[in-house]
């Protein structure tokens, strides 16, 4: 189990959560830092910008892409990570990343604020896959997605665990009058292969028949994909293999169907936040989708 300690920085005047003020940004700017292990390119809006550790605190407010490309190891290919973001005012988000060969075993998370207001401190934990068990300072919260009203201010140790993947632990800091928001992806533990069979190939053994050859079943050709009139939403590559369509704009709200990667629905509404696409995924039946993991075609 790999610790992950990294901290929210708020950019203003105002020092939250990292305990060092800073002073020259601008409250209008967002910010983002990136980690990656091993390192890895850093694409934004299709524009390479840099390598990890990545930072830059003088970004615009809104809807980023974000793809993160591992650089060459000795190991061979990773697999490359990407997503879309929405950046807020004044808030710096973390994004940390495990590479390994597919995407359901790489691992990572990302930590950001929304704006409640009050005087306290709330937290939101989404996960991939969802369902995982959450534990906040040894505390069992339940299962994913787990939505606290009120944490105290200050740092939380993070546990989510899940049967099949590695168990995550992430530290972050939480202050009052915001929702630390923690979305982490879990590492899917590699599935145990069947043992060979301790008897030689190809000789027949005593007690048993030999199986009859059936015939290889013919090639089933996919049928082409009809794309609704624009606008429209497509589903991209997701960590699972499917993306969940929720009756509500929220990672709480009840799943109503699964849609599948490279699959496109007619567009209707965005959420207020941005975050979220509502979809007519079947004749008369409307949902809402991550925009972290679809994209709108116009």
């Amino acid at each position: 189990m790999r610790k992950i300690s990294l901290g929210l920085l708020m950019l203003g005047f105002t020092a939250l959560l990292s305990g060092c003020s800073l002073p020259s940004f601008q409250q209008a700017n967002s910010g983002i830092r990136v980690t990656t292990n091993p390192g890895s390119v850093v694409f934004m809006d299709d524009q390479q910008v840099g390598t990890t550790p990545y930072e830059n605190k003088k970004l615009n407010p809104g809807e980023i892409s974000l793809r993160l490309v591992p650089q060459a190891t000795a190991g061979g290919a990773l697999a490359t990570w990407e997503g879309k973001l929405r950046l807020t005012p004044g808030i710096q988000t973390i994004i940390d990343r495990d590479f390994a060969e597919t995407l359901a075993q790489s691992s990572g998370y990302s930590l950001s604020f929304d704006r409640i207001g009050g005087k306290e401190a709330a937290m939101s934990i989404i996960s991939t896959p969802d369902a995982a068990g959450v534990k906040v300072d040894g505390n069992s919260q339940g299962f994913t997605p787990v939505v606290l009203d009120s944490v105290g201010e200050g740092e939380h140790r993070i546990l989510l665990t899940a049967p099949g993947y590695e168990d995550k632990l992430v530290t972050a800091k939480a202050t009052n009058g915001h929702r630390l928001v923690v979305t982490v992806q879990l590492s899917q533990l590699p599935q145990p292969t069947a043992s060979a069979s301790a008897t030689t190939p190809g000789l027949p053994v005593l007690g048993q028949t030999s199986p009859t050859p059936k015939a290889s079943p013919e090639p089933k050709t996919t049928p082409a994909v009809s794309l609704p009139p624009k606008p429209y939403i497509q589903v991209l590559n997701t960590p699972t293999g499917w993306l969940r369509v929720r009756t509500d704009p929220s990672s709480a709200a009840t799943e109503a169907a699964k849609v599948n990667p490279g699959q496109a629905f007619p567009f209707k509404d965005t959420s207020a936040d941005g975050n979220w696409y509502q979809i007519e995924y079947k004749p008369g039946d409307f949902g809402w989708v991550s925009a972290q993991y679809a994209k709108k075609v116009e």
